[in-house]
């Protein structure tokens, strides 16, 4: 029985050691075996995004990324909304996407943000008065945040990012948001509704 214990132990010691290696940052270990690592520009611009969007004392973020297929009618949705977008830009923001990622909380990601686990958000809205249970363990947060991985130009000074915030049943929305980066400041240019509830 003792065994069985301590096989435990050193299985979630490796594991712990392995999740810090995956996220944002900039550190020469690679992501998930299906997936690349995040770029440590990526948190720079959740940052921004996060600053300007939320205003809340706590920010309550999904621990992976969104993974959905992006159609070539969105994409020229977006270049119709917002048609200073680079095709390049949508490219990569496309490719990146096609797989969820996990986010790690980092340094990098300004503002004091935690991060829940879909187990954890599955326990919690199980029954009626799942928001209540929500608001009760993260009081003075904006809800539920998603994000998306963040699509690049080849300058990197253009970012394309999916961003959705859930905050009671029907109190909800999302938005593919174009910033840009002017004076080493990545700045919201534009926004594109993509769900409403």
């Amino acid at each position: 029985m003792k065994t069985l214990g301590l096989i435990s132990i050193i299985f979630f010691a490796i594991l712990a050691v392995a999740i810090t290696f995956i996220g944002c940052g900039d550190n020469s270990h690679p992501g998930t075996p299906t997936s690349e690592r995040l770029d440590a520009e990526e948190c720079v611009v959740y940052s921004s995004l996060i600053r300007n969007m939320y205003k809340a004392e706590l920010i309550v973020i999904k621990e992976e990324t969104e993974s959905f297929t992006v159609t070539e009618e969105t994409l020229k949705y977006i270049k119709k909304v917002l048609p200073e977008i680079e095709q390049e830009t949508l490219g990569d923001f496309k490719e990146k996407n096609k797989n969820n990622h996990t986010l790690i909380k980092n340094s990098d990601i300004e503002g004091n943000n935690v991060f829940i686990a879909e187990k954890e958000a599955e326990d919690i809205f199980k029954e009626k008065n799942g928001w209540d249970e929500f608001y009760e363990k993260y009081p003075n947060s904006q809800g539920i945040m998603s994000l998306s991985r963040v699509g690049f130009n080849g300058k990197k000074n253009q970012a394309l990012v999916s961003v959705g915030n859930q905050s009671h049943w029907l109190a909800g929305n999302g938005y593919y948001i174009l910033l840009v980066k002017e004076n080493n400041i990545w700045l919201i240019k534009g926004k594109v509704l993509s769900w409403i509830s």
